[in-house]
């Protein structure tokens, strides 16, 4: 980390709902060291207005429902976002269809973390 630059951290999530519910505080917080960017399935702005406080919340038309070609056009969108973020860190909520591609980004499973600590949470 330079001086005067943050380190990036994006969290994906399909459902507005859940950012407010469980990440709110998180962001607030991590946005104090880290530049933080929110990848949500949300066309209405003002659902994520107190997150947007402290993130900068992308639209990415992240659906739970399957449906091939919106799944893929959500891929691309997501390899655009993090190739262009260089994030040190990527958090995605859990969902039972996940589309598991190599994006060259750690990818950490946020609440099944918790009390787990040292290889364990690898």
């Amino acid at each position: 980390m330079t001086s005067g630059t943050k380190n990036r951290i994006c969290f994906v999530v399909s459902s507005p709902i859940t950012a407010s519910a469980f990440l709110r505080a998180h962001i607030h917080v991590l946005s104090e060291r880290f530049t933080i960017d929110l990848a949500a399935n949300c066309p209405d702005p003002a659902e994520l207005e107190l997150i947007a406080r402290h993130a900068r919340v992308k639209q990415v038309p992240l659906q739970r429902k399957i449906s091939p070609l919106s799944d893929l056009y959500a891929l691309v969108r997501l390899y655009v976002l993090f190739r262009q973020g260089k994030y040190v860190a990527v958090f995605r909520e859990k969902i039972e269809r996940q589309l598991e591609f190599d994006l060259r980004v750690p990818l950490r499973e946020g609440m099944e973390q918790l009390g787990r600590s040292g290889m364990l949470r690898q």
